[in-house]
């Protein structure tokens, strides 16, 4: 059991594992609402109460979480596993410990990868600047919103001070692409989550900035501002997301899908 217990809203130094287990508020605040969860819940309030008890872990989000460290130094401990695949027992067993330790673990060819990657970002010349200057890794925000009641939680890649920074990695970091992710992958209402927070806690609203990097060769980065027309988007996603889980928290009760027959039309962009 952690020693860190938080009682009141702030900005604290939060051990990775214990931020998203959720487990170092004091039973006043009870269970906190991240980003990630407010996603879920709009999509599906069933899905995210398994999620929330059933954390799920892949290979993926390793490759992420150790370009993270490498690039701001802060985060679990990387384990290197001097093998091909996963494809050995040997492999799997050595990946499964690193785990259960607390760490990170990675391939050999895939840690070296991340190490080009890290490079990359630290060769564009605004994303070098923005991580260049003084700042504090991966700092968790916690506060109550005003509207439900509801305890909500961030956890900050950068914060820099005059921007709260995200750092993402991503199969495709053209304008195009990432302006889609804003609403596919939920990126608009994290950054408004962020923001909110951050606002409710120290009274400053800061912008909010994307590093983007590319997790192929030749690990093209892009850096982009959230404007505010998707800011709004995300605060009225968000809005959604704190009302639905407050209403749910309040019954017990998690519904899936409609248990009736819906119709379904094709989406507007292929009309």
């Amino acid at each position: 059991m952690t020693a860190l217990v938080i009682d009141q809203p702030g900005l604290y130094d939060v051990p990775e594992a214990d931020y998203h287990a959720d487990r170092v508020l004091a039973p006043t605040l009870g269970r906190s609402l991240s980003s990630s969860g407010a996603k879920a819940i709009l999509d599906s309030p069933a899905r995210f109460a398994w999620e929330r008890d059933h954390p799920v872990v892949k290979d993926a989000y390793d490759f992420g979480q150790v370009a993270h460290t490498l690039l701001l130094g802060s985060g679990p401990e990387i384990h290197v596993v001097d093998a091909d695949s996963w494809r050995t027992k040997a492999a799997q067993e050595e990946r499964e410990a690193a785990r259960l330790a607390g760490a990170v673990p990675l391939l050999k060819a895939d840690a070296e990868r991340a190490q080009v990657l890290v490079q990359a970002v630290m060769a564009h010349p605004v994303a070098r600047a923005i991580f260049s200057v003084d700042g504090k890794a991966e700092q968790s925000l916690y506060w109550i919103d005003d509207e439900t009641g509801v305890t909500c939680r961030g956890r900050i890649d950068w914060l820099h001070p005059r921007a709260i920074v995200d750092l993402k990695t991503s199969v495709n970091a053209s304008p195009a692409k990432f302006s889609r992710a804003l609403v596919d992958y939920g990126y608009a209402l994290q950054a408004e989550w962020y923001s909110q927070g951050y606002e409710a806690v120290t009274g400053e609203r800061l912008p909010f900035v994307h590093v983007v990097v590319e997790k192929e060769p030749p690990h093209l980065v892009a850096v982009y501002q959230v404007d505010a027309e998707a800011l709004a988007f995300g605060a009225d996603l968000a809005s959604q997301a704190r009302r639905l889980y407050a209403e749910c928290e309040s019954n017990d009760d998690w519904p899936g899908y409609s248990p009736e027959i819906e119709l379904v039309s094709l989406p507007a962009w292929a009309r």
